[in-house]
């Protein structure tokens, strides 16, 4: 196919590659899409020339096929590209978190310290969507950021500052609806809203929050006088069923209080 360009001017050749990666890659051929962005990138080369986007494209493909020691080796030699627009740099900040998160899971044990480049990388993009929600607008950057919103909270979660990813998890919620409507309602956002939650929940009434994070469930419960947060380890999975059993049985006009207790069950450990 790529015969007919033999002839064609290095740049434009490494251009119709480059589109050639794009294609492959929308349409989940990752291979094929690598391969493509390799002759794009040695035809380039050639031209003295380097393309960011067609590097963030072969991170991507390196990060979504979990072969991150190259995304790693490829993110480094590009952290010095100042040409980046508002969404690549966007993009990069992400992809680098992503490859960092990865450094840190292959660690026996992990402290404050080791997290530290994780964290600054993260409040860099809560910073980028804080000026311009779009830049998660697109379906893939939509995906991405959810799952650094995700690995974040969990962290979070898991070292104990229940507070903290109470408050990610809600800020999570405005930045993608920001994304998705176009208005950007982290501007109305106030920072310790959560901690204020207590004074507002009423004195014989109790504020109930149950999230999903990956595959499990957080859970967090905020009184008058006591706040307390659980993890339901793969909880996801099973509240999924339950609430399909519950549509199914409703929707037959059969009797539906054995979802009550399914769900009781799932939930037996916060009462």
């Amino acid at each position: 196919e790529m015969k007919r360009y033999s002839s064609a001017a290095p740049f434009i050749l490494a251009s119709v590659y480059a589109d050639e990666a794009r294609v492959h890659v929308l349409k989940g051929d990752y291979k094929e899409g690598y391969e493509a962005g390799l002759e794009a990138e040695k035809l380039y080369s050639e031209t003295g020339r380097q393309n960011g986007s067609l590097g963030l494209l072969m991170i991507n493909i390196l990060t979504i096929t979990g072969q991150y020691d190259e995304a790693a080796r490829r993110a480094g030699a590009m952290k010095d590209i100042s040409s980046f627009t508002e969404r690549e740099s966007f993009l990069f900040t992400i992809q680098l978190t992503l490859v960092e998160l990865n450094r840190l899971s292959r660690l026996k044990t992990a402290n404050v310290s080791d997290a530290a480049e994780f964290e600054r990388l993260f409040a860099s993009i809560i910073g980028m969507l804080r000026s311009d929600p779009a830049l998660a607008s697109e379906r893939e950057t939509e995906l991405m950021t959810r799952l650094v919103f995700d690995e974040f909270i969990n962290y979070r979660m898991r070292t104990g500052n229940f507070s903290d990813a109470h408050y990610y998890n809600e800020l999570k919620k405005l930045a993608l609806a920001s994304a998705r409507s176009g208005i950007n309602l982290l501007k109305k956002e106030e920072p310790d809203s959560v901690k204020k939650l207590d004074a507002m929940v009423p004195q014989d009434s109790v504020y109930i929050n149950i999230s999903k994070n990956r595959k499990d469930l957080f859970v967090w419960i905020i009184g008058a006088k006591s706040k307390k947060a659980f993890i339901i380890q793969g909880g996801y999975e099973s509240a999924e069923k339950i609430i399909s059993s519950y549509g199914s049985l409703a929707a037959a006009g059969k009797d539906t209080s054995r979802v009550s207790k399914d769900m009781q069950a799932l939930l037996q450990g916060i009462y």
